[in-house]
C-alpha cells in the first residue's frame, strides 16, 4: 500500500499550481473521451489512480455524464481539492460547461453536524511483518 497523494493535493490547492498539475495529468489521461458513459468513467478512474494512489483511504465515489451537452460530475469525495482537481482535468480536456453535483463527506458544517458510530473496526494483519511500509508502520505504531 502506498501513501495518498493528499498533502501533494493539499499543498497544489494552495500555492496556485493546480492549473498545471491538471493539465498534466490531462495529458496523462489522454486525449478528450467522447460523451459515452464509459468514456467518461474511465477518464475518472485514471484521474483517481494518478491522485490517489491508495483508494481505501479516502472516499472518492465520482461519476461523470453528458446532459444537454453539458459534463455533470455526481458523487461523493471527502476532499474538496481531489474534486477541483477532477473538473480542472476535465476542463483541459474541452469540457465547458460543467456542472458539479459532488458533494464533500462528512461536511462538519451541515447542522446536525455528522455523527457515526463505529461497531467493526478494520485492523490489517499479515503472517509476518515486512515494516516496508506506512500501512504497517501505522498498525505496529498506532
Amino acid at each position: 500500500m502506498q501513501p495518498t497523494n493528499h498533502s501533494a493535493a493539499a499543498e497544489l490547492a494552495a500555492s496556485g499550481r493546480r492549473a498545471r498539475f491538471c493539465r498534466e495529468i490531462a495529458a496523462k489521461v489522454g486525449g478528450k473521451p467522447t460523451a459515452q458513459p464509459a468514456a467518461l468513467q474511465h477518464c475518472v478512474e485514471r484521474v483517481r489512480s494518478f491522485v490517489l494512489s491508495d483508494r481505501s483511504a479516502f472516499i472518492f465515489n465520482v461519476s461523470a455524464a453528458v446532459k444537454d451537452g453539458r459534463l455533470v460530475l455526481r458523487g461523493e469525495c471527502e476532499r474538496p481539492e481531489f474534486v477541483a482537481i477532477l473538473r480542472g482535468v476535465f476542463r483541459e480536456l474541452g469540457f465547458s460547461p460543467m456542472v458539479d453535483r459532488v458533494e464533500v463527506v462528512p461536511d462538519p458544517g451541515k447542522d446536525p453536524a455528522p455523527f457515526a458510530v463505529v461497531v467493526k473496526p478494520g485492523a490489517m494483519a499479515w503472517p509476518v511483518p515486512e515494516l516496508r511500509g506506512i500501512a504497517m508502520d501505522q498498525a505496529l505504531l498506532g
